[in-house]
């Protein structure tokens, strides 16, 4: 995959943000920008075909590529005449193409650059610009192959050859796993252009038109490793993709079913479960990471929980809508010859177990009996197809059954079982706004399987560290750590960079020392964390605290306010009292006064007066003291009353 082409798909996908009609439309703009580049006035398939590929970087098929100009047609940019098309010079003039080309380029430019940085800083490894776009690219090219070749294995990227080695697979995934736990912006280009190669797929369609299709009475069977990933019994990476699939079958009218058999060998596996958690293995006899081992150790789950997952497969299968069913019973006019299909899966695929090669035949032997005998040319009209991870199992099954020995199933027929990805991708086109996150998904699951250990690496570290446990050099807690601590598989990987001839004996001891660092280091962060929260529980008690003191504070000070207003405006009524009732005394007053209501106001000032001349004789006080008792009695109260309305206990007011 070149840079031309990476640009490509992602200008693609900025297409379909714009255009968003059909999945020919989006081919517009850079098919009229190859014509308006092109030296030739006059436009012929073939010549047109050779350009995209070379300034694209995209290989269309020639059928495609005339459809698609019968669209830049329409839009102004060539005409025809007498069957020869002939483009419009000042019409293309007018393209946005180079704006659009040059911000993707942008983008893609960053993303090389942060995989020069991450891989400098983190894993040491020293890359020209040049070297980490070509290991970007050759990254790309190799995880992402199934799912851009579409359902027909035809591929829009012109294939190059991948770098065998390990350690620019770990160091682009490891790069891209970094990006997802920061969500920095590079992963919104990367997930740009896995989704320009997914809705480019649609040209290899027999009829682009007809992608949108809903499926019409299809049962969809799904595989065993499928169905523990949907489950979550293998870890939230994985599940992710896994649970999008399923969404959309279920949305686009797909039966999704699993065989009796299926189940029986997923509760076989979970019990096989129990075993290697009780002797904290997360890895088979041949060497194999079992992914649900893995991820049930690192979530404590102990024997009687995966127990209980056994009990509940039924009921947990229900809530994602599969429905378990017997295969069907055997008919003589639609029986295959196990016998021959087994010896062939033999030779094609190598099985661990007589088991997984049972289940492959009688999950295949039972597809076809529902089919019938009948050939189906449309994946959405099948009347049963078998979903699986299996490459090779898809692969072996289609040579099979479309071998002369077995005849029945002709070359455009769908296969009795098709790959996931390629499912993912098929599903994707047609509703690629209800998965909008699908193809991000699939990108951290490929990374979180492309970090993990090889067969013969982690072989060769076991034969090490049980070397040095019998020679007495490691301790048995420390081989323990090295045997089934995950730091310690994540340590081998950073030091390695998953090359087996990188591992010597003294990449055990680095990796001993690395791990007793990380669990310092995680218990001193599990330390300050819980610090951190202690202040934090303190900060926020005493922030309540000072809250309540301000709240209380407000309250005694509205109180004492209301009390020294209470007592101002009693001044001034005892004022006006005294000197009314001074004045009365007046003989001129009395004359003048024959009011009784009038007479009985005066005799109160005047008594008034008398209580407050006595008050003061007999207690040698002023009444400036009397009243400021009243005020400070009358703002407790107040307090106290406004204080238990707002909730305060008795404790926290003033006596």
């Amino acid at each position: 995959m070149s840079q031309s082409a990476v640009v490509s798909l992602a200008i693609l996908k900025v297409n379909w943000d714009y255009r968003h009609r059909d999945y020919l439309e989006i081919f517009v703009p850079i098919i009229a920008e190859c014509i308006r580049l092109s030296p030739d006035e006059y436009i012929s398939s073939p010549t047109l075909q050779t350009d995209l590929l070379h300034r694209f970087g995209l290989r269309i098929p020639q059928n495609a590529i005339n459809s698609i100009l019968q669209r830049v047609k329409k839009r102004g940019y060539i005409t025809k005449h007498d069957n020869v098309y002939r483009r419009d010079t000042q019409t293309l003039g007018s393209l946005d193409f180079a704006r659009v080309q040059t911000e993707v380029v942008q983008k893609h430019e960053s993303l090389v650059r942060r995989l020069k940085e991450y891989c400098k800083d983190h894993l040491n490894i020293q890359w020209s610009t040049e070297e980490a776009e070509s290991a970007f690219q050759n990254y790309l090219a190799q995880q992402q192959s199934a799912m851009l070749a579409g359902a027909t294995r035809q591929s829009l990227i012109t294939p190059i050859p991948v770098s065998s080695e390990k350690m620019t697979k770990f160091a682009v995934a490891s790069f891209i796993s970094d990006l997802q736990r920061d969500n920095a912006e590079e992963l919104n280009f990367l997930d740009t252009v896995i989704k320009g190669n997914m809705l480019a797929n649609a040209i290899f369609a027999q009829d682009p038109g007809q992608v949108q299709r809903n499926f019409h009475n299809t049962e969809v069977y799904l595989d065993t490793q499928l169905l523990i990933y949907s489950l979550g019994y293998a870890g939230k990476a994985r599940q992710a993709p896994c649970a999008e699939l399923l969404d959309l079958l279920y949305a686009t009218g797909a039966n999704m079913r699993c065989f009796s058999h299926t189940c029986d060998e997923i509760r076989g596996i979970l019990h096989a479960c129990q075993g290697f958690i009780e002797r904290q293995n997360i890895r088979d006899a041949y060497g194999h990471i079992i992914p649900s081992v893995e991820y049930f150790i690192s979530q404590g789950y102990n024997s009687s929980d995966i127990e209980l997952l056994v009990a509940n497969l039924d009921k947990n299968l229900a809530t994602l809508h599969i429905v378990p069913v017997d295969k069907p019973i055997y008919e003589h006019d639609l029986v295959i010859a196990e016998q021959k299909f087994t010896e062939h899966l033999k030779q094609s695929i190598s099985y661990r177990g007589e088991m997984p090669l049972r289940h492959d035949v009688d999950s295949m032997s039972a597809i076809m009996r529902l089919r019938r005998g009948k050939n189906y040319y449309w994946v959405e009209d099948c009347r049963a197809i078998f979903v699986t991870s299996n490459h090779s199992l898809v692969r072996s099954t289609a040579q099979f059954f479309r071998s002369e020995l077995e005849g029945g199933l002709s070359l455009r027929a769908i296969a009795p079982a098709i790959d996931e990805l390629t499912l993912t991708n098929l599903l994707w086109l047609k509703k690629p706004t209800a998965a909008p996150d699908l193809p991000r998904k699939r990108i951290i699951a490929d990374c979180y399987a492309a970090i993990q250990p090889s067969e013969d690496l982690w072989k060769r570290y076991n034969q090490e560290i049980e070397k040095l446990q019998q020679s007495g050099k490691v301790s048995i807690d420390d081989f323990y750590l090295l045997r089934y601590k995950l730091e310690s598989r994540n340590a081998l990987m950073e030091l390695t960079l998953g090359n087996e001839q990188a591992f010597t004996q003294a990449t055990v001891p680095e990796i001993l020392r690395i791990v007793h660092e990380r669990i310092q280091q995680r218990a001193q962060g599990e330390l300050a964390a819980e610090k951190d929260l202690r202040i934090r529980a303190e900060n926020a008690v005493a922030s309540a605290r000072a809250k309540e003191q301000n709240r209380i504070r407000r309250i005694h000070s509205s109180s004492v306010w209301f009390a020294k207003g209470f007592v101002c405006w009693g001044k001034w009524l005892i004022t006006v009292l005294l000197i009314v009732g001074g004045v009365s005394t007046l003989s001129w007053v009395q004359l003048a006064t024959h009011g009784l209501l009038f007479r009985y106001c005066l005799g109160g000032a005047q008594l008034i007066a008398a209580l407050l001349s006595a008050y003061g004789l007999l207690f040698s006080s002023s009444i400036e003291v009397f009243l400021r008792g009243v005020e400070t009695t009358i703002a407790s109260f107040v307090f106290r009353k406004w204080g238990g309305i707002a909730g305060f206990s008795p404790e926290d007011l003033p006596e």
